[in-house]
């Protein structure tokens, strides 16, 4: 609600919402919402020109963002910090700070290409798998074929040997019978 106010130009109605939404978040301990909102609140004070109130939030919100490990927060705040510290002519503070976004941009990137080689070695394992799955399906499915053959040809073996059994009994009957 508050970017809504901010981007018509009510800076008193935005200020007045995200107030508001802060004290809720830290009435509630809603720690993932609270650097959002004092980032929030930080561009809004840029906008009305009362820089030292966004170094502030901005700063406030680099330590909520800290404390759960919103690195990606951080990242992009200090970023600005940086800047800001510049355009006030604190040197020092601004070298800090664009040091913390160099150190946690060069840690996110590494981070995103472990990442990406844990997905890849992910799906690599599991065409793997599905490949041992239709491997063994297939001789699942070759093995009752050849179950299937050895019993017919018992059925087979059964049915002939019951054929030629009561075949030659019958023969020798004939043959007690007539001599």
């Amino acid at each position: 609600m508050a970017n809504i106010y901010i981007s018509i130009g009510e800076h008193e109605k935005a200020l007045t919402h995200i107030s508001k939404a802060l004290e809720i978040n830290f009435e509630n301990n809603y720690l993932f919402r609270i650097p959002r909102a004092l980032t929030i609140q930080a561009e809004l004070y840029l906008q009305t020109k009362d820089t030292a109130q966004a170094i502030s939030n901005y700063e406030k919100s680099i330590e909520a963002a800290e404390n759960i490990d919103a690195f990606d927060v951080v990242k992009r705040n200090s970023q600005i910090l940086s800047q800001l510290y510049e355009k006030t002519n604190q040197i020092a503070k601004a070298k800090d700070y664009k040091s913390l976004y160099k150190a946690i941009n060069d840690s996110l990137f590494t981070n995103e290409k472990e990442q990406k080689i844990i997905i890849l070695e992910t799906k690599r394992k599991i065409k793997e798998v599905l490949q041992n799955k239709k491997i063994l399906e297939l001789e699942n499915k070759a093995q009752k074929a050849k179950f299937r053959a050895i019993i017919i040809v018992l059925i087979l073996l059964f049915v002939i040997s019951t054929i030629s059994i009561y075949s030659y009994l019958k023969v020798r009957k004939k043959i007690d019978y007539c001599c």
